[in-house]
């Protein structure tokens, strides 16, 4: 049975425009990384969990699906990336206020039975958006090319109950994206058995990774460049010119693990 009832949707949707409808099913033998498993071929899929007060673990666990937004900051544009459209603008150095007005788009209502997070912007935001607040020296060179931050909002999520070993299939129906109430209360329906169905066919298994000898890791640094970047922290704490420093290097190797077995 859907969660929400229709006669009660029509009457969330006179309150907002984003109303979670969801079904829970039994967890049975799936895990939140076992859903996680069938589901990463899809892009931009997140998983949520926790440990409370480093030892208990959380009660939810959140996997994300089917994001209907993509929101990139990439120098001093934002990228948006919605229903296979790609729109670029600038930001003015406040990318913030980007994701600010982009999240004004949405009034949710909250549906009786799910957990506080029923969906929203799950994402990061890089080191180096600190220099959008605060004065900093010049950055250094980007040689990853990575998105200073990268937010997706999905349209689908799977809620792990740990305690009640249940799942809620939830879809969020955008009242924008449909002509009526019952156009939008139809479509998270069917998008929910849909994901049900998925969920019940058998999971993949990844290939075990070539075993190796040994794993060795190369750093962005040789070892003089960090021990002249040592001595340098070492001067500015001589003169009292800071308070804190952290000194990185990066170290990497190859990897054909499977995303999720890493995990």
């Amino acid at each position: 049975m859907y969660q929400p009832k229709f006669a009660d949707f029509e009457a969330f949707a006179q309150r907002g425009n984003l109303i979670p409808v969801y079904r829970e099913i039994l967890a049975d033998v799936e895990t939140p990384v076992s859903v996680l498993k069938k589901l990463q071929h899809r892009d931009h899929v997140y998983l949520l969990e926790s440990v409370e007060g480093g030892e208990k673990w959380g009660r939810y666990s959140f996997i994300g699906t089917d994001a209907g937004v993509v929101f990139k900051v990439r120098g001093p544009k934002v990228i948006l990336e919605e229903k296979g459209r790609v729109s670029v603008r600038e930001h003015h150095g406040d990318p913030l206020g980007a994701m600010r007005k982009l999240l004004g788009r949405y009034q949710p209502v909250a549906t009786p039975g799910l957990p506080r997070f029923f969906g929203g912007a799950v994402g990061y935001l890089g080191y180096d958006m600190v220099r959008y607040f605060e004065k900093l020296p010049d950055a250094p060179p980007d040689d990853l090319n990575l998105d200073e931050a990268v937010f997706v909002i999905s349209d689908s999520l799977i809620i792990f109950d740990n305690t009640r070993h249940t799942i809620k299939v939830v879809a969020c129906a955008y009242m924008e994206d449909a002509d009526t109430p019952e156009d939008a209360y139809q479509k998270a329906c069917e998008k929910i058995e849909d994901m049900i169905e998925l969920l019940s066919l058998p999971g993949g298994q990844s290939a075990p990774p070539p075993r190796t000898n040994g794993v060795s890791f190369e750093s962005n640094m040789t070892p003089d460049q960090y021990k002249a970047v040592v001595e340098k922290a070492r001067e500015y704490i001589a003169a009292g010119d800071v308070i804190q420093v952290v000194l990185a290097q990066r170290f990497c190797t190859p990897c054909t693990v499977d995303p999720v077995d890493l995990y």
